[in-house]
């Protein structure tokens, strides 16, 4: 799939979603609307943005699955107990994911979420129950929801939020002291301007067990072995010459 322009106005159009343009700043460095034009969209990532919505629909019908059989283990072993499951026994968890993506820019990612595998696209049990699309910049947020009322996806569905992405994601962790398991995520993607490594540990500790971690990085020189004091930097470690990714 490509982006496509559309009717010559600066629109995009990919997958089912699209995005408005970029307002372009003026001499004085802000945009028409009186905001720093800083939003981020990246055409050369469209594939990438195909896979994860490949990826998320085929985990949607593998969680539902593991979902459904615990719940039959469960009723199987209290049948075995011959009694009736009490009222404190685990409710079953609400159909459908949550997602979380960590710096949203344009928010054309979870809009192709929303409109691609949001309610109504599939069973609710295979579908996205909710997104969270996060990101620091405020200019970026106020372009985003420009973007979701344009695609008319409700704000029920795609949460918008300005936020410190490794601050929120500490704030939502799965496991361990201080954790809040009920607001973990099933998915979490990851999709910086750079590196993934400095959101890495957050990720980790506010995905759910079982739960999927959609990583993209854009300095694979790096990890080629081009400069390796710099992949030591960022990632602990050295990585070996590789010729084909240099």
């Amino acid at each position: 799939m490509t982006a496509k322009l559309v009717e010559g106005d600066g629109r995009v159009r990919e997958g089912l979603a699209e995005a408005l343009p970029i307002p372009k700043p003026a001499k004085d460095g802000k945009s028409s609307t009186g905001e720093r034009a800083e939003v981020f969209y990246n055409p050369a990532q469209v594939f990438n943005r195909d896979l994860s919505v490949l990826v998320l629909s085929v985990f949607g019908r593998l969680r539902s699955k593991e979902l459904e059989e615990a719940q039959e283990r469960r009723r199987q072993k209290a049948a075995k107990a011959e009694k009736a499951p009490s009222s404190s026994s685990r409710p079953a968890p609400p159909l459908g994911l949550v997602v979380f993506e960590a710096l949203a820019a344009t928010g054309i990612r979870s809009i192709r979420y929303a409109k691609e595998l949001g309610p109504g696209t599939r069973p609710a049990a295979e579908g996205i129950r909710k997104i969270v699309a996060n990101d620091l910049e405020p200019s970026a947020v106020a372009h985003m929801r420009r973007n979701l009322e344009h695609n008319e996806v409700s704000s029920s569905l795609v949460e918008v939020s300005c936020d410190d992405a490794n601050g929120h994601m500490y704030s939502r962790r799965a496991r361990g002291p201080g954790s809040r398991p009920e607001l973990a995520y099933d998915v979490i993607d990851l999709d910086p301007y750079g590196s993934c490594s400095p959101f890495l540990d957050a990720a980790v500790q506010a995905v759910v067990d079982g739960g999927l971690l959609l990583i993209t990085s854009t300095d694979m020189p790096v990890l080629g072995g081009n400069n390796p004091e710099t992949c030591f930097s960022r990632y602990g470690g050295a990585a070996p010459k590789a010729g084909g990714l240099s």
